[in-house]
């Protein structure tokens, strides 16, 4: 049995092969548009029972969909983790990719679970491509909506509350003579831009609710819809940047992946916790902090959890933290199969370390038990 090593390039690839002792016995360029080749190249015998090391690219979904029926197993490598790995030998291909390989034949990726990566299927790749299109639009949609505010408060002008493809050409129509020529034919092109960025939101917000009613999210999204502030396309950024809930076995690594804990430093006795990794995508850190103003503002309970923490970390940490709690709360209620309503009833009161009192009397009463 053969470990192989890939690095991967737009234009070319380096593969390295190694045996159980260490040995190359593989070394091979091949240029990535030359499919054929590398179709090729992996159906030979020795690779069919193979264990083949990738880093995690952002195009290396049509490198492992070529080459996974010609492998025994396909191992996505984190690129932060292998870094820790590194070599003191100069930064080449061939080494990048002979490390990789080192690194499986000594069974590094099965003693270290965070150097591999979940390797989405189809289904969850197309989904997640869908809400990140969303969100680059969503972006745009705001740049222009800026941009607008910006030519009104240049010409002293308030400018509809909100702005919108339609509000705002009714607005110029109304106030044409209040704006020089190049300002009026600036707000027409954003005009312009918006009413096609709209159309194009609306598009895509309904091909990813279809994605949402398929019965392997349906469930999924009526919970996490539940909690205060989670709305339709936060629970589908959320469903397909995560996918499947269960491989995280506790709620701390859910919210590690999400990038919302801590970095810590710790010397002897010192212990001092910096800002957070964001060692995840933006997508999901972005749409769980708005999803936290908007709960913030909907639910009580989650309005006095911010405000106790807001006053001794300020607002901004605050709602980090309670990004965090949603984060949580997502995963108790999808592991247990339950509705937010279950918390909302049950845990009502916090005390100022944040622990509820219910949470506080199942205490007492185990400890009485026990005692019994």
């Amino acid at each position: 049995m053969i470990y192989v090593g890939v690095d991967l390039h737009k234009d070319s690839m380096s593969i390295v092969g190694c045996d159980v002792k260490g040995n190359i016995v593989i070394k091979e360029r091949i240029p990535c548009k030359c499919i054929n080749k590398i179709e090729k190249f992996f159906s030979q015998d020795i690779f069919s029972s193979c264990w083949l090391a990738v880093e995690a690219t952002g195009f290396y979904h049509w490198f492992y969909d070529l080459i996974k029926k010609f492998v025994g197993k396909v191992i996505l490598v984190n690129p932060v983790e292998i870094r820790k790995y590194s070599w003191n030998n100069p930064k080449t291909d061939f080494h990048d990719a002979t490390r990789m390989a080192l690194l499986l034949a000594g069974g590094e990726f099965e003693r270290n679970t965070s150097l591999s990566c979940f390797i989405p299927d189809n289904t969850i790749r197309t989904f997640r491509e869908l809400t990140r299109y969303r969100f680059n639009l969503v972006c745009y949609h705001t740049s222009l909506v800026n941009s607008a505010r910006r030519i009104l408060l240049k010409n002293n002008l308030a400018g509809p509350k909100i702005i919108n493809a339609s509000s705002l050409e009714y607005y110029l129509s109304k106030f044409d003579n209040h704006f020089s020529l190049y300002h009026k034919n600036f707000l027409y092109n954003i005009s312009e831009n918006l009413f096609y960025n709209e159309r194009q939101i609306k598009e895509t917000e309904r091909e990813i609710e279809k994605f949402l009613q398929l019965d392997r999210f349906k469930d999924v999204y009526e919970i996490l819809t539940s909690i205060p502030g989670v709305g339709n396309m936060v629970a589908a950024t959320i469903i397909s940047e995560i996918g499947d809930f269960s491989r995280f076995n506790h709620p701390n690594k859910l919210a590690s992946y999400c990038g919302l804990v801590p970095k810590v430093y710790q010397s002897d006795k010192n212990i001092r916790y910096g800002k957070i990794t964001k060692n995840s995508t933006v997508f999901i850190r972005k749409s769980l902090i708005n999803a936290s103003w908007v709960a913030v503002r909907e639910n009580e309970r989650i309005r006095k959890i911010f405000i106790r923490i807001s006053k001794r970390a300020g607002r901004k940490k605050a709602i980090v933290a309670i990004a965090r709690k949603i984060v949580v709360w997502s995963w108790y209620l999808i592991k247990e199969q339950e509705k937010w309503a279950s918390i909302a009833t049950s845990n009502l009161i916090e005390n100022k370390a944040g622990m509820t009192l219910m949470r506080l009397l199942k205490n007492i009463q185990k400890r009485e038990n026990s005692i019994a």
